[in-house]
């Protein structure tokens, strides 16, 4: 099986098939395809651990801010994979901006393997 690097980092660090979300208003039926989109999105545009703020992460992404700010909180998650979101902020403090990296814990496998890709 042929796979890019990219895709093969979000095959091993992200469960398959995705869990389905938390919450009380969370239906399956109208929204497991909705939010496991977003999240594999903000996968696609965190994974290579740059430091972004919510609405450069929006840029690419084009979901709701508080859609973001959720699915990043998800990726601390362990049926999400336990990864390590980090948070710092930009610029001056008192203006309130914050940006974050997703850090990967991914199993010693993919690793191994991206070394040799």
């Amino acid at each position: 099986m042929n796979m890019a690097a990219s895709d093969f980092k979000r095959h091993v660090c992200l469960p398959e098939p995705l869990p389905h979300p938390d919450g009380e208003t969370y239906d399956p039926e109208f929204d497991y395809d909705r939010l496991s989109g977003q999240i594999l999105r903000v996968f696609d545009v965190m994974k290579d651990s740059r430091w972004r703020t919510v609405n450069e992460i929006h840029w690419e992404t084009n979901d709701p801010h508080p859609s973001i700010s959720t699915r990043l909180r998800d990726f601390r998650k362990k049926k999400y994979g336990s990864h390590i979101v980090e948070r710092r902020t930009r610029g001056d403090r008192s203006d309130g901006l914050y940006e974050y990296r997703l850090l990967l814990r991914c199993p010693v496998a993919f690793t191994l393997v991206q070394e040799e890709m």
